[in-house]
């Protein structure tokens, strides 16, 4: 064993001669007093030097996330303009709609915006209350103010105040749980009378023929005030058609207020079966799926949109902050994301856009808690210059506007840089750019290599530690990469057992405690990341080397060596699923891979030749750290605040808690996987005692984090509410469904509902406990509401005598029916059948004279005699096709029928194929609560005192549904 160390210490000269305080010169040549006392300073540097590397990681890796932090919430205050509170129910038309003169002309004025948003989240507006028409008739009239100042500017806004079209449409493949069906699946089909509110600004070029279309929806959920899903794009929507009459931009601008977006995307539905349509180049949809913080560009069909969302204009808007990430984007191609917006329909029509969303403070997301108390001034602020800004570069860009329509389905890489700027490319320049480092990455390893091999002919492949010259081996480096995607992998695999120990024991941590979740997970990782990195510098003192002291620098040097094998996996991985999925959420990969690869050079080439100087050893040493890490943490930092902020919360609607926190498991393991080549430099002792301080805390945080309950007023439990109404049997009853026990509220309402029973069961849905309640009583006020209010149940009746000159299609007359329905103050009203008919579709019963005045009757249009074709569906269709006449064949087993009219009025022709129809429904859905529904007034008021919110599913048409079955001719 002497000979050999003598041997390897002869054969390896050129690397001591940099190294003369190393361990085997004092073997050779130092007295036994030498050696103690070099030991003795080497302990006391070593332990200095390793608290001063130790704590030089731990700041940048601090710096880093203050900055995110900072730069993200800033201008996020959560406070309302002065205090202002929701307009009163009888304020009809904003007043103060001319612009004081001077800047505010030019600016985009957020308190006006606001002033909007007072009125449009008053009350909860769904498609089917009086509230929603009260929306809408707000909307025109301030849009009609807006006309007048137009003609004063000689600017041309044109105005739909009441929408002509009425289709139908056959939703999608999928089958729907139907409540009438005993919880069976259904296939929908549609009929739409569309109630959207449309207005134009005519271009400086006057072609209006090309058309930029903006566009939010003004309907609500049921039980929510809809502040800022979607009430503050209205109120944003309103202040840009203002801004545009006074800074005219070259083409024309279409503006949606499009109406019934939450009960399945009609307002958009009914805008691409509208004349307009035809004219719209691209789109820009906003939307709101939290409440506050900035809006981020959640999908962009192709680079031409979102290049220019990324161009700022300057002198036109002085507020840009830019958000937007690719990783949303491949979510929604990937189907982690289950909710869907009007997005999906202009592209499905071949209209590329943007789809732009509030995604923070899921947890108001659709409940009562989404009102203006919730609402950042800085979120209307940096929504509306944003989407102003991306308006100017559309609409200027006479050619872009001009050309033919680009392509709705080309993805491309863009993400913002701390809301500051964006970077957009296209899948092109990704894939080269993943080839390009790819090659960079294996060629420069084969220079390096045979150099190093040349260097050290003799032992290169068998000799497994690395030169102090900077000279490298291949064991060394593959036995530094090995532990470092150990590390990695760790990391997820202990990510996924804290996601376990929460779902056991806290399910909905991670929805309540998000910061103190994410911090557990980060001490669990770096407690994993720093034990792998002792036992590598356990394995390498096991083969022999230099001085402590030197060792661990030289140990660093080979880890970031190693690093860039790391990214080289990175990039291969994210090149495939670029080619196979079009998923470009790797893009960091690249830009890590050039930091590592600088990192790498100046580690071979000129770390080692300031080893000796304890000062330059240790600014070299910083230089390298702050190459590898600041760029990828920052980039990766900010992505990780993003998703975490936006996924984070969606467990409560069903997304699996251990897949968030094994997302954040990964997304930390990409933050600190740069430390590893600089966490060694602290040394085995060093190390380990940092790993014993992460365990401890990570323990600390586990236990804490699984005994506090995670809701409060600020992250409530949701508490999802639906009554029902059956006319058969005079059966009332509310199902509740909760993410907490509820009892305590019920108890404090009891006295208000007499003979009531409660029925509770405990279940799991997604993972996520959910506490299921059925409330029954004798009387719930529901039959109540009608009578006091003179309003008539639904009812129906129904002929075999379909007339000789119908003009419907059909198969065989014989075998169908003519349902005439009338339902009072529903607007929203559902036939099925248990057997799927031939056919089943609604009639249009008005035609395109229509009034501003929604109580004006109207005269169903005579049907002419048509050839009655049967009309099949494209095999490949998938979702919103749409028709008037000739509809699908066996098919639309659940017609859902929407009205414009308050007092809603349906003709349905059944037929069926000899077999009848089988059992069938009736069901009509109401949305007004003041009027039906005021246990759920009680439910949103008494709610909050026990950390709870009310909600609907989504979807839900009605927070009262009345049912009854069918006796059919």
């Amino acid at each position: 064993m002497l000979h050999n160390r003598r041997k390897h210490s002869e054969s390896d000269g050129s690397m001591h001669s940099h190294d003369s305080g190393g361990k085997g010169d004092n073997i050779r040549h130092g007295s036994g007093n030498e050696s103690v006392f070099s030991g003795k300073i080497e302990k006391k540097v070593k332990l200095g030097e390793a608290l001063l590397y130790y704590l030089s990681t731990l700041a940048v890796y601090a710096v880093v996330l203050l900055v995110v932090i900072f730069v993200r919430r800033q201008g996020m205050k959560y406070s309302t303009p002065s205090g202002l509170k929701p307009m009163p129910m009888d304020y009809q038309i904003l007043t103060n709609v001319t612009p004081a003169p001077g800047d505010s002309i030019k600016q985009f004025r957020t308190e006006v915006a606001f002033d909007h948003l007072r009125y449009l989240a008053r009350d909860p507006h769904p498609w089917n209350s009086p509230a929603n028409e009260d929306t809408r008739q707000y909307l025109i009239g301030v849009l009609k103010q807006y006309q007048k100042l137009a003609e004063a500017q000689n600017i041309k806004l044109e105005i739909v105040s009441a929408d002509p079209v009425a289709f139908s449409t056959f939703d999608d493949k999928k089958k729907r749980k139907t409540e009438p069906l005993a919880g069976k699946s259904a296939q929908r089909c549609s009929y739409l009378e569309s109630r959207n509110v449309l207005a134009r600004v005519i271009g400086k070029n006057n072609k209006a023929d090309d058309a930029l279309l903006v566009s939010s929806h003004i309907d609500s959920v049921q039980i929510s005030y809809g502040a800022t899903d979607d009430g503050i794009n209205g109120g944003v929507m309103l202040e840009i058609i203002r801004h545009l009459i006074y800074n005219p931009v070259q083409s024309t601008v279409v503006f949606n207020f499009n109406n019934g977006e939450e009960i399945g995307l009609y307002g958009a539905l009914g805008f691409v079966n509208h004349p307009w349509a035809k004219t719209v180049k691209a789109f820009i949809n906003m939307e709101g799926a939290g409440a506050g913080g900035p809006a981020m560009v959640f999908r962009a069909s192709n680079l031409d949109v979102v290049s220019r969302y990324s161009k700022k204009n300057s002198g036109y808007i002085t507020k840009w902050r830019p958000h937007a990430n690719v990783f949303a984007n491949d979510a929604f191609a990937l189907g982690l994301i289950s909710s869907d917006t009007d997005y999906s329909v202009y592209t499905a029509y071949g209209i590329p856009g943007l789809d732009i969303a509030f995604y923070e403070r899921r947890s108001v997301y659709h409940t009562s808690y989404d009102n203006l108390d919730n609402v950042p001034a800085g979120s209307i602020d940096q929504i509306g210059n944003t989407v102003l800004n991306a308006i100017k570069s559309m609409a200027d860009d006479t050619e872009f506007l001009a050309a033919q329509r680009g392509s709705p389905k080309k993805p491309s890489v863009y993400f913002d840089i701390l809301h500051l700027s964006m970077v957009s490319f296209s899948f092109v320049t990704l894939k080269v750019l993943y080839a390009v480092f790819i090659a960079l990455i294996i060629a420069g390893s084969v220079v390096m290599f045979i150099v190093s091999k040349r260097s050290h002919k003799n032992n290169y492949y068998s000799h497994s530690h690395p030169g102090a010259n900077g000279h490298v081996y291949f064991l060394s480096i593959l036995r530094a990469f090995l532990f470092s995607g150990l590390a990695l992998l760790l990391v997820i695999v202990v990510s996924l057992c804290v996601g376990l120990i929460y779902g056991a024991g806290n399910v909905l941590a991670v929805y309540g405690l998000t910061a103190l979740v994410v911090t557990t997970v980060t001490a669990a990782s770096l407690t994993v990341i720093g034990l792998v990195m002792y036992l590598y510098l356990v394995v390498e003192d096991r083969i022999g080397g230099y001085s402590k002291i030197q060792d661990r620098f030289v140990r660093s040097r080979v880890m970031s060596y190693a690093q860039l094998y790391i990214w080289l996996l990175g990039l291969i991985i994210g090149l495939v699923m670029s080619i196979a999925q079009g998923i470009g959420m790797l893009y960091y990969t690249i830009f890590a891979s050039a930091c590592c690869i600088v990192a790498a050079l100046w580690a071979y080439a000129v770390e080692p030749r300031v080893s000796k100087s304890c000062v330059l050893r240790y600014v070299s040493w910083l230089f390298r750290l702050l190459v590898a890490v600041v760029l990828p943490a920052l980039l990766t930092t900010d992505l990780c605040s993003t998703l975490v902020g936006g996924l984070s919360q969606t467990v409560i609607d069903g997304t699996k808690s251990y897949f968030v926190i094994v997302l954040i498991g990964l997304l930390v393991a990409t933050v600190f996987g740069t430390s590893m080549p600089f966490i060694v430099t602290a040394g085995r002792r060093g190390v380990l005692i940092g790993s014993g301080v992460s365990f401890l805390v990570f323990i600390v945080l586990l236990l804490v984090s699984l005994f506090i309950t995670p809701f409060s007023t600020t992250n409530p439990a949701h508490v999802y509410f639906e009554g029902t109404l059956d006319l058969d049997t005079q059966k009332e009853t509310i199902e509740l469904q909760s993410n907490k026990k509820i009892g305590g509220l019920v108890n404090q309402i009891w006295g208000d509902i007499p003979n009531m029973s409660l029925s509770s069961a405990v279940g799991k849905k997604s993972a996520v406990d959910r506490f299921n309640y059925t409330l029954s009583a004798a009387n719930f006020g529901y039959a109540d509401a009608f009578k006091s209010h003179n309003i008539d149940f639904p009812s129906y009746n129904s002929t075999k005598d379909i007339p000789s000159d119908f003009a419907g299609s059909y198969k065989n007359k014989a075998n169908g029916i003519l349902l005439y329905i009338n339902a009072p103050n529903s607007q929203v009203c559902e036939v099925l059948t248990t057997n799927t008919p031939v056919y089943g579709y609604a009639i249009p019963q008005y035609g395109d004279g229509l009034a501003d005045n929604p109580s004006e009757s109207y005269t169903p249009p005579v049907l002419k005699p048509s050839n009655n074709t049967v009309t099949t569906i494209d095999p490949t269709f998938d979702r919103f096709y749409s028709y008037s006449m000739n509809p699908p064949v066996n098919r639309c087993q659940s017609l859902f029928l929407l009205s414009r009219a308050s007092q809603s009025q349906f003709i349905v022709y059944l037929e069926h194929d000899g077999s009848g129809f089988g059992d069938a429904y009736l069901q009509c859905h109401y949305g007004d609560l003041h009027t039906f529904n005021p246990y759920a007034l009680t439910l949103m008021e008494k709610a909050p005192s026990v950390s709870a919110t009310i909600s609907v599913g989504h979807g839900v048409p009605g927070s009262l549904s009345v049912k009854s079955k069918l006796k059919l001719a």
